[in-house]
């Protein structure tokens, strides 16, 4: 799992971002609450992970659940660990935008 930086050591910027995309727990986004809790920080977290699945580069093709989207305790746990802002990567689109929209 990546280390998160002291925020002292880092760019002062607006957000906590953890740019996950070349990182094997990219495709895993209940592994996401874990990381949010261990974060030091006094900026908003944004969450943004993709769907779950993972882009198997050889092959050009996703793999993993043809499922889309978080369930609501996923983004629930997010907020209550201190994400300001849920969003969505790969393989979420606007539908499952407007599911997180809804499940507030």
């Amino acid at each position: 799992m990546p280390e998160i930086a002291p925020e002292d050591s880092v760019e002062q910027s607006a957000v906590v971002e953890l740019p996950l995309r070349d990182q094997p727990i990219a495709g895993m986004p209940e592994l996401i609450t874990d990381l949010l809790r261990s974060a030091k920080s006094n900026k908003p977290y944004v969450v943004y992970p993709n769907s779950g699945r993972v882009w198997d580069a050889q092959n050009k093709v996703w793999t993993g659940s043809a499922a889309v989207g978080f369930s609501n305790d996923l983004i629930r746990q997010w907020v209550e660990a201190g994400a300001e802002i849920v969003g969505g990567c790969c393989g979420i689109g606007a539908t499952e935008i407007e599911q997180l929209a809804l499940s507030k």
